[in-house]
């Protein structure tokens, strides 16, 4: 296999970094990720580009951990300061039904599962049930996503008291967080991209949320039980926050200076 040379590639391959920003340095004269690496006077290539100058060195630093294959801490990382509950959702398409909730409290998981679509109301039920005993707990999510479609299932159902109790509670959104602190050397911020750098061990890399949403309905109208390796895919995917905000806190340690690199 062929190796890629990233210092030699233009700057479009860096996530986050369009057409018009890669047309904009091509101007100034650097075409490659390596010419950005090296060019020392971001202040005249901000004002040269009209590319913001906070922008820039961002993209400056992504372009040396994507080289140096490693994480730059960019920011502090605000650790929690209560006790998390781990959690992930699996809907159907279009997030019409919420079919799976998966939890973890005191590193104990829990999954609440509908067998049809006619039973979410009572998983949705059970769920907020668990979040009255932990309303002091902190929810952590991968994204946003997850609160959204349970507080938007909730109200559909009439279940409203519960879904004030959603936004009511402490939230982490730890993709965001992350985005915030460290810069990785990955083509984007998806919780099995991630996840899989850290060496997380996924146990069905093959899934994704697709093809889980796919089969569950295909099941659904089949009648046929649903295989073990996608509730594994659900587990994984609370299991693997805590995997991550342990390596988040961990690498936000006092010794370590902004711009710091990590080794992995």
């Amino acid at each position: 296999m062929r190796t890629v040379d990233l210092s030699q590639a233009s700057p479009f391959h860096l996530h986050g970094v369009g057409p018009s920003y890669t047309m904009k340095l091509a101007i100034c004269g650097i075409e490659t990720i390596g010419e950005l690496v090296g060019f020392d006077d971001l202040e005249k290539l901000s004002a040269d580009s009209t590319i913001p100058f906070m922008v820039l060195r961002r993209i400056r630093l992504k372009a040396r951990s994507m080289v140096n294959n490693e994480v730059i801490r960019y920011a502090p990382f605000e650790r929690l300061s209560r006790s998390p509950m781990y959690l992930d959702i699996e809907t159907t398409l279009r997030s019409r039904i919420v079919w799976l909730i998966g939890y973890m409290t005191d590193g104990e998981m829990t999954q609440l599962y509908a067998d049809d679509y006619d039973e979410e109301k009572r998983i949705l039920s059970e769920f907020c049930a668990t979040l009255k005993e932990h309303r002091e707990h902190v929810l952590v999510t991968w994204s946003s996503f997850d609160t959204r479609v349970l507080y938007e299932r909730l109200r559909l159902h009439g279940l409203t008291g519960s879904s004030r109790l959603i936004f009511s509670m402490a939230h982490m959104d730890l993709r965001l967080d992350l985005r915030r602190s460290f810069i990785f050397p990955t083509r984007g911020y998806g919780l099995k991209r991630i996840g899989s750098y850290l060496k997380y061990p996924f146990r069905n890399p093959d899934l994704d949320g697709l093809h889980v949403a796919m089969e569950y309905e295909r099941r659904v109208l089949s009648g046929e039980p649903l295989h073990r390796r996608f509730f594994e895919y659900n587990e994984d995917d609370v299991m693997s926050l805590p995997y991550i905000l342990d390596w988040a806190e961990r690498a936000d340690c006092e010794r370590c200076t902004l711009g710091d690199y990590y080794e992995l």
